[in-house]
């Protein structure tokens, strides 16, 4: 917004040149126009209003597109007006004060342009001491489980308690004042949103800053990221340099095995349809914030698990064993479950046990893809925790325990009689 106000104030003089029209040039328009008129006041206790000021005017259309501009000098009594504005559907009219390099003012529709603007300016401070964040909340919406990444929005609600505007001095070395934001280790793809104007976005410690003025009252900062973690957990310090009057947690309900120490757990909350897990700790100095400590992240299923060990180098040395301790488990079970059978001389020197028909390796092989493509949807939060126990146990059961279709089979499952 910063640069598009400079951008518009060095066309003013070239409006009519340029195709803009120059709001108080009659001629520059036929559609409906009218006269918009505000007053300008400093709300720095004791300070006077500067006699150079001037009100800058903005119209973009519903597509972002500049369609004109107007400059009104402010007189000693704060008062301003500009004539002849064309009132444009659906455009924006952004009416400002460049005062110390900030710009102050709102973004109204030509609805609202009846009514006296009010605008007021600060003067500047480097006291970053006087920022509160009331509110700040993490939100887990979406969980990559075959690449451990997870997607994650915070909201910051922070306010300004002064009456002074926080303007950033990043040529005064040592002096912190400017908005800081803390990240999980390895944080990609950060996108932010806020409604402070101007400043830009650095990368500073495990974090970011922001380097826009801050005016006071209130303001948002809204920013979201993706963040991966190993095994099934991360820790980190989530640092909090202007501290938070409530910290706040929010993960799918879906995710059942997650947990989060060192914060209090709250009842589940319902969002607009969606209902997540809480946890939150209160009244936080500013300083080095939380020891932040997930446990029980979703994990890959079956099939990933399978194609990231076949990708590994190791794979031969941890499959095969792997492998092999299954096939003892398996064969463990059978032994446990299967009645016991008194000895004879056919069993102590049984036949050569018939071959399986090949069908039933295929079956097998069906049913455990299955109970991998299970584990997916599971993971990714598509289908409910009831559901999913019970379909796995059912094919776990029927893997296990498969029930052949040769009639022979139930034959050979009798025990042999006893010879008197």
């Amino acid at each position: 917004m910063r640069r598009l106000l400079a951008i518009a104030a060095g066309l003013l003089a070239l409006a009519v040149g340029a195709g803009l029209p120059s709001v108080g040039n009659p001629g520059a328009q036929a559609q409906e126009s009218r006269s918009v008129s505000g007053v300008v006041s400093n709300g720095t206790a004791g300070a006077a209003l500067p006699g150079d000021l001037a009100a800058l005017l903005l119209i973009t259309d519903a597509g972002g597109r500049l369609q004109g501009t107007g400059q009104a000098a402010i007189g000693p009594d704060g008062r301003f007006t500009f004539a002849d504005v064309p009132l444009i559907p659906e455009a924006s009219y952004t009416i400002s004060v460049d005062y110390g390099g900030v710009f102050y003012g709102p973004t109204l529709p030509a609805s609202a342009l009846a009514q006296p603007v009010h605008i007021a300016i600060y003067e500047p401070t480097t006291d970053y001491t006087l920022i509160r964040v009331q509110r700040q909340v993490m939100l887990l919406s979406a969980v990559d489980a075959a690449q451990r990444t997870a997607t994650a929005t915070e909201f910051v609600r922070l306010e300004n308690t002064g009456d002074r505007t926080l303007q950033p001095d990043l040529a005064a070395p040592g002096q912190i004042s400017f908005l800081r934001f803390a990240l999980p280790p390895d944080a990609a793809e950060v996108t932010l949103q806020s409604n402070l104007r101007g400043g830009d976005v650095i990368s500073i410690g495990s974090g970011f800053a922001l380097t826009a003025p801050v005016p006071p009252g209130e303001h948002i900062v809204d920013f979201s990221y993706t963040f991966p973690y190993a095994d099934d957990g991360l820790a980190y310090r989530q640092s909090l340099p202007q501290g938070a009057g409530l910290f706040q947690v929010l993960l799918p309900e879906s995710w059942e095995t997650a947990e989060l120490a060192a914060l209090q757990p709250l009842p589940v909350i319902d969002l607009e349809g969606a209902r997540y897990r809480a946890w939150e700790a209160r009244d936080i100095p500013p300083g080095p914030g939380l020891q932040l400590e997930f446990t029980g992240l979703p994990q890959p299923g079956l099939l990933a698990r399978l194609g990231a060990t076949l990708s590994g180098g190791g794979f031969w040395q941890t499959a095969v064993p792997s492998a092999l301790a299954a096939v003892l488990v398996a064969l463990l079970l059978t032994g446990v479950i299967r009645k016991y059978r008194p000895q004879t001389a056919a069993a102590i020197n049984p036949p050569p046990p018939p071959t399986a028909p090949p069908i039933a390796a295929a079956h097998r092989q069906q049913l455990i893809t299955e109970i991998a493509q299970l584990d997916e949807q599971y993971a990714a939060g598509a289908i409910p925790a009831p559901e999913y126990h019970r379909q796995r146990e059912q094919l776990l059961d029927e893997a296990l325990n498969p029930i052949s279709d040769d009639p022979d089979d139930a034959e050979r499952d009798e025990p042999p009689p006893i010879t008197p």
